[in-house]
């Protein structure tokens, strides 16, 4: 074999490269392979939030397309007041109806029978914006309020 001592530098610096990237692959190849790191959890999907219910009209703008008024037992405006609020037919839960206050809405006919669901003789007619006051006290247990003819409130 060759001493070292007769190779020049060139040839000890190819063999110190050779010697030291056989030595980098074995070291890689010892070495134990480490997997990458799984990634994290996906976070659960949030349900989506609920929509917020639409909000309400305030109570001092009513709905000018809708009548709102209230019945009373006696007259005058006097006993427990029943509202009536829409179109459509309502059972009162009133012994008598003697009198009507307005609140707003459009021009509306209501008719006061003698039996529930609006059935049974009519007891009283009235367009609403007339009376406050109807003379009664009229027996009845349910109002019917449908769309009147006429021109606006007064």
């Amino acid at each position: 074999m060759v001493s070292f001592s007769s190779l020049n530098s060139f040839t000890l610096a190819l063999i110190a490269l050779l010697l030291a990237s056989i030595l980098a692959t074995s070291s890689i190849d010892a070495a134990p392979v480490v997997a990458a790191a799984p990634p994290p959890p996906a976070a659960p999907a949030k349900p989506a939030p609920a929509k917020p219910a639409p909000a309400k009209p305030a109570p001092s703008k009513p709905d000018p397309k809708i009548p709102v008024f209230s019945i009373y037992p006696q007259d005058n405006e006097k006993g427990t007041a029943k509202k009536v609020t829409g179109f459509g037919c309502y059972n009162h839960g009133l012994k008598a109806v003697a009198s009507v206050h307005y609140r707003s809405g459009p021009h509306a006919q209501i008719k006061f029978y003698s039996g529930k669901d609006c059935k049974g003789k009519v007891t009283h007619s009235m367009p609403i914006n007339t009376y406050k006051s109807m003379g009664g006290p009229y027996k009845s247990q349910s109002v019917a309020v449908s769309k009147g003819k006429g021109g606006p409130m007064q």
